[in-house]
This record gives structure tokens, sequence and C-alpha cells, in this order.
């Protein structure tokens, strides 16, 4: 054989390299054996490879043919990018460059956003599942109703998160297999033939090659595809069965509507009342902390000081007074998953503290989560903190200490007027009088609202 034939084969052997051995093989065999049928007719090598393409054509012919092959049988990003890559190096006029340059874009990003649909439900399924079993734990024993509607609420909203990631995948799985083979189509146009890798014929390798399975007999190769789609038709089957089971546990426990109505600020029903009573002699500081209940302050007519509590039955209060520090918290009983996010929410419960007149404790702190915080009377330094929960100091009261207020995401108003100066971490509002009392108020997400009016304000 001649030198420059071999070279042909050499070099068409090298860029078929990375590509499976067999195909290669199967390739570089293919134009041997024309080859030698072609000098074994008299040819000489000159008018032979006038007869053919060029190595790096052919190469690129075989293996677009190839990876389109592939991503219609095992459609995948992977298979489809090969495919795009291959075929864009047989498409050489300025302007079908630049189609093709579109179509490359607006197919890969498609199926890209598709298949991380389905990756992101996926994900969250396989998140929401294990994370509710996760709560389940938490909750204390004696609640047996919540512990089975937190597993059906997760089973649910896991199912319902699978569904849509099946449908997003095989959505994704169907665009790759049209594009590949839209792609075999626009490379077959005539006077583009995508199995014409010599020049005066449109006879290309034309042998069947096994996939990636080695399947090579049709009629196996369609049984196994088949059994393939059987098996996938049961996954929605089974969501929905999923999703109704869920659903049907956690409501018959009734989970969802106690969250549904703090979520949306709804009071609840079962609401117990509790009150404690103090002598002002025996109280120099007073603490007052709540998840999401409201805190109200105001000053009553007896001598005693006063808390009520409207306990809600997800929660537990624990109130201590020793040493002149009188504290009261509201907890968790554990009852509720996901309090985290819960508590971020208003509960439409409260906590009244009642202060005798004349009393003015060392110390006074108000601080909630996710409840609002109204103030009454302000003759004493206190401090009042909120995360998510607004703050309000009361039209009328007789005020006698100032006002500092800072809120990093929310509003303030005093006197129905937005109030304040914006500063880089919110808004900051200062309102003083004579004899250095102060209420400092702070909220994270929340609003304040001061309706007392003075006589000098930031």
């Amino acid at each position: 054989m001649d030198e420059s034939l071999k070279s042909f084969l050499t070099e068409l052997r090298a860029r078929l390299s990375g590509f499976p051995e067999s195909e290669t093989r199967e390739a570089v065999e293919y134009y041997e054996e024309y080859i030698n049928d072609a000098l074994e007719e008299g040819e000489n090598a000159e008018n032979i490879l006038s007869h053919l393409d060029s190595p790096e054509r052919i190469a690129a012919v075989i293996m677009t043919e190839t990876s389109i092959r592939k991503a219609q049988s095992k459609p995948g990003l992977k298979n489809y990018s090969n495919v795009l890559k291959y075929s864009r190096t047989l498409i050489t006029k300025p302007l079908s460059v630049l189609l093709f340059s579109i179509f490359v874009i607006v197919t890969y990003s498609t199926a890209f956003l598709l298949f991380l649909g389905a990756i992101v439900s996926a994900a969250a399924a396989c998140i929401v599942l294990p994370g509710a079993v996760y709560e389940a734990l938490k909750i204390p024993a004696g609640f047996t109703a919540e512990i089975i509607g937190t597993i059906g609420g997760g089973l649910f909203f896991a199912a319902l998160c699978l569904l849509p990631a099946y449908g997003l995948f095989k959505l994704c799985t169907l665009f790759i297999r049209l594009s590949a083979s839209l792609v075999g189509r626009i490379l077959n146009k005539p006077g583009n033939q995508l199995r014409d890798t010599r020049q005066n014929s449109t006879i290309g390798i034309s042998s069947p090659s096994p996939d990636s399975e080695g399947i090579t007999d049709a009629g196996e190769k369609g049984e196994k595809i088949a059994k393939r789609a059987g098996t996938s038709r049961w996954i929605p089957w089974t969501c929905l069965i999923a999703i109704t089971v869920g659903l049907i546990l956690s409501l018959s426990t009734g989970l969802p509507v106690k969250l549904f109505m703090i979520f949306n600020s709804t009071e609840s029903s079962s609401i117990t009342t509790q009150e404690w009573e103090y002598s002002k002699s025996d109280v120099n500081k007073i603490s007052i902390t709540t998840a999401h209940s409201h805190i109200r302050l105001e000053k009553g007519s007896s001598d005693k000081i006063k808390i009520l509590y409207e306990q809600p039955d997800w929660m537990e209060p624990e109130i201590s007074c020793a040493n002149g520090q009188l504290t009261f918290e509201e907890k968790s009983n554990g009852r509720l998953p996901l309090f985290f996010l819960v508590s971020l929410h208003e509960n439409r419960t409260d906590v009244v503290v009642t202060l005798p007149a004349g009393f003015e404790p060392a110390e006074l702190k108000l601080e909630s989560r996710g409840g609002f915080i109204y103030i009454e009377t302000g003759d004493f330094n206190t401090k009042v903190k909120t995360y998510t929960g607004s703050i309000y100091v009361e039209k009328g009261t007789a005020m006698t200490a100032g006002v500092k207020a800072g809120t990093s995401t929310g509003i303030i108003q005093a006197a129905g007027k937005d109030a304040g100066t914006k500063t880089a971490g919110g808004i900051k509002y200062e309102a003083v009088v004579n004899g250095g009392k102060a209420i400092e108020i702070e909220t994270s997400r929340g609003s304040i609202f001061i309706d007392w009016i003075s006589s000098r304000g930031a």
C-alpha cells in the first residue's frame, strides 16, 4: 500500500482517538477495505484519495453519527454535548455557522434547564422526607398525632416534588432525542450528506454498530426499551399514591390546619389562661421573652405586678422570681415541627404585663421573636427587641422617658408619619426628654410605630 494511503489511515485513526476502540477499528477497517478494493481495480493512490474526504471530516462524520445514535438511545446532556461538538465541525459556511450556533445555544440551554429543574426537584424530595422524619423524631412521644402528621406531611411534599422531577426528566430526554434527530436532518440536507465521506459517493459507514450496551438485534433492543418504559410508568403512579397517603395522614391529625392558622395569624381555639401576681417589693428587675406571642406592657390600678398569659397548646411558660429578678420565658413544648420557622409568625395570644402605678424597676427587658410588642406605659428605662414582630408605643400614654429606635429592614413612624434617619444599618430614630430615661427599641425585620409626639426628633 502506498505511503500516502497508509498516512491517510494513520491520521484517521489518530482523529478518532478517544473514541471507543471497537468503533474506531470498524471505521478504519471499512476505509482500509475500500482502499484495497480500489487498488485491486487498478486505481492509483492519488485517484483514490481524490475520492475521499479528509480524515478530519471523515472522523467528524463518524463521531457525529455515533453521538446521534447514543443521544437517541441514551438521551443525556453529555451525549447531546457530543452531538453538538462533533456536528459543529461539519458546518463551514458563515451563515450556517451563525444559525447553528444559535441552535446550539437555544437547544442546549433548554435541555440544561429542564435537567436542572429535574435535579432540583429530586433533591428537594430527598431533603424534605428525611427532614420531616427528623422533625418527627424530635417531637415528644406523647404527641402521637403531631408525629404522624409530620411524617405524612413530609411524604406528601416529597412525592409532590418527585412528580415534577420525573416529568421534567422525561421532557428533557424527549427534547434531547428530538434535537439530536434534528441535527441529523440538518446535516443530511442535499449537498451536505452526513454519511457522504467520499466526494463522489453518498455511501458511508452503514454497517450497524452496537450501542453502549452491546445490543445489535433490533428486536432485543426494542424489548429492552419497552421494559424500561414499563418500569418508568410506575414512578408517577407511585408518586400519586404517596401524595394521597401523605395528605390523608397529615389532614387526619389536624396538623396542617394548625400550622395554616399560625402562618395566617388566626387565633387558635386551644388556649388556656394563666395568671401570676408578685409584690412590687420583691421585684427589681423584669425580663419577658416570648417565641411568637405578643407582649403588652400596661399600667394597672393595684399594687401588684401581674402577668397574664394566654397559653396555646404548643407552648409552655417558664416563670421564676428570685433575688429581685422576675423572669418569664415562653418556650415550645416540642409539639409543632419546624418551630424555628413557625416562631417567625405572630401568634394571636398575649402576655400582658401589668405594673403598679409608681413602680419603677431598675431594669425592664421585653423581647419576642415573631410576636408584636405594645408599650402602654413608659416611666423608666426599658429595652425592647423583636426579630420579625412590630413594636408599638401607644398614643396618649403619659410618657416620661425618651425613645431610641432602630430597624434593619422595616419602617419607623412617629405620630403617623415616617420618621428617623436612613443609615447603612437601617433606619434610626431618637427622641429625648429631660431626665435621661429612655425606651430603647430594636427590631431586625419588623416596623416601629411611635405615636407619642416629642418636642425633639431625628
